[in-house]
């Protein structure tokens, strides 16, 4: 649901709005990094970096929801949107299922046990 919203909002071309590649997951997928902000702010005044993730493991859902209503909100014509655009740069880091999960019935974690799904 993400991704095609993500898909649509690039047809739209938002000046405001970049998307690049990360980096490459371990199953050679591209983890996608948005980055948003007001490109009219000169350079010269310092800008905050938020950084944004959302959905690490698989079963943390809710977070896609999350991120998802963030991006409605930041791409906004509001004038609070606006506003955090000129004053930020917002990085997001696009969350995606585990890579690992779809090719295995067992998942690792960040220190290496195995556990089984469920």
């Amino acid at each position: 649901m993400l991704q095609r919203f993500l898909t649509r909002l690039e047809s739209v071309s938002l000046p405001h709005l970049s998307r690049s590649t990360l980096c490459l997951s371990v199953m050679k997928r591209k983890v996608d990094l948005l980055t948003i902000t007001d490109p009219s702010t000169p350079i010269s005044m310092r800008k905050s970096i938020v950084y944004i993730s959302g959905r690490v493991h698989p079963g943390e859902t809710p977070s896609s929801f999350v991120v998802h209503g963030f991006l409605d909100f930041i791409l906004s014509a509001l004038p609070q949107a606006q506003l955090l655009r000129k004053r930020c740069i917002f990085k997001v880091l696009i969350p995606r299922s585990s890579h690992l999960c779809v090719v295995s019935t067992k998942t690792v974690n960040s220190i290496g046990k195995k556990y089984k799904s469920i």
